[in-house]
């Protein structure tokens, strides 16, 4: 990706039309300053940044003829150790341990595996394993995209409708809806080899742009339609663009609160909102949506056991895809981006389902102790208000909300 990045055109290089854009809204240069400082940005970008760019392929290339072939941290002196520290600061707990987090990461699968049988067989589908089946509805004709451009095109149409038909149906869970818009694009062509199947950026903080969710579109067969959905609630509304332009838009919270993010809380909220969206009941109408649905939920139980596995119970890296793809029925060549996700990033593919699985728990005191005084839109607020934060510090803001609204603080 560096020599590939390093090698294109200095004309249409990304980073000369980003220049040229930023440097249009320079407000005090008139026209030949802006001129010659876009000047000055070519040269910079042709002399220095793009061999900067070629000397680390080579760099990279050289360390790639001694890195390992596997990539479990376990392989290194005090790996197990630094695999605990990543798990307890992503889940805010020292007492985790990584044996009994893949334990629980199975027993969800097995659980979300079942749920899933039941739906499947509902809609006929009823040979071979859950995962098999998963495979088989994918690439059913009906719910497969041409790997063209008017496949893509089509592609990201459905996702916008499915973006525009819960936008406003959402609003009666939020207390404070989001003002920033949010719009859904391609993954740039240079960085689709591996870049993850999507992500979101925020709304810059000035309103000046719509926050953006980037789908990975290298190949359409990675995305059949009743996955999709699920997909655009999880990465837009009521997932991250909810959560990050909720914080942005509070006002008072403390700068860092805004700008370093927490993985734990943000993917928490993300996966938690997929379950929103199923309570709403958008998926009355979509059996094979809402199939989609659990099949996300157990491709993020499947990543707690692939993580640990990978880490601690000394996986190869076939091995775990190999496990991805036979409990999801996910493609193998997104399996296998995952999995060197997990590789280089060690514990954040756990910090989904914590995080998902505390705000549930949070939830559900909140229910118990205030009874029919829970209100699920103020309680949203208050888990979105605090913006990114670890989970210790969310659960003692909501202790603290749950006193504030029972009726003996009054």
């Amino acid at each position: 990706v560096a020599r590939t990045f390093g090698d294109q055109p200095l004309d249409s290089h990304p980073l000369k039309i980003a220049s040229e854009d930023i440097l249009l809204g320079v407000s005090d240069t008139d026209f030949k300053g802006q001129s010659a400082l876009a000047n000055r940005a070519k040269n910079i970008i042709r002399d220095e940044a793009l061999p900067a760019y070629l000397t680390l392929a080579s760099e990279l290339d050289q360390l790639a003829e001694t890195a390992p072939e596997e990539g479990g941290l376990w392989r290194l002196t005090g790996g197990s150790d630094w695999y605990h520290a990543a798990l307890a600061h992503y889940a805010s707990d020292p007492q985790i341990n990584a044996e009994t987090l893949h334990e629980q990461g199975q027993e969800l699968v097995w659980s979300i595996t079942a749920q899933l049988d039941i739906a499947l067989t509902e809609q006929g589908l009823t040979e071979g394993s859950v995962g098999e089946r998963l495979q088989l509805l994918s690439v059913r004709e009906d719910q497969t995209f041409t790997n063209d451009e008017a496949g893509r095109a089509e592609l990201l149409a459905s996702m916008q409708a499915d973006l525009s038909r819960i936008r406003n149906a959402v609003d009666p869970l939020l207390a404070r809806p989001p003002k920033a818009s949010v719009a859904i694009a391609p993954v740039p062509a240079f960085l689709q080899a591996t870049a993850p199947g999507g992500y979101y950026t925020p709304a810059p903080a000035d309103g000046s742009a719509p926050g953006f969710f980037y789908i990975n579109l290298r190949d359409t067969a990675e995305w059949p339609r009743f996955a999709l959905p699920t997909l655009v609630f999880h990465e837009t509304v009521p997932g991250h663009h909810i959560e990050s332009a909720t914080a942005a838009e509070i006002g008072e919270l403390p700068l860092v609160r805004q700008m370093v993010w927490n993985a734990t809380y943000g993917e928490g909220w993300a996966l938690y909102a997929e379950d929103i969206a199923d309570e709403m009941g958008v998926y009355e109408d979509d059996p094979l949506g809402r199939i989609g649905y659990l099949q996300s939920l157990l491709f993020r139980a499947a990543r707690i056991a692939a993580d640990t596995g990978l880490h601690q119970m000394r996986w190869s890296r076939e091995q775990t895809v190999d496990y991805l793809v036979t409990v999801t029925g996910q493609p193998r060549s997104a399996m296998e981006t995952e999995v060197d996700r997990y590789a280089v990033w060690p514990g954040q593919a756990a910090t989904y389902m914590i995080g998902r699985e505390r705000i549930w728990q949070l939830r559900r005191r909140a229910m118990n102790t205030l009874g029919d005084q829970f209100d699920l839109a103020a309680f949203h607020h208050a888990i979105l208000s605090g913006g990114p934060r670890p989970l210790d510090i969310l659960e003692a803001d909501i202790e603290r909300w749950i006193a504030a609204q029972s009726p003996s603080a009054g």
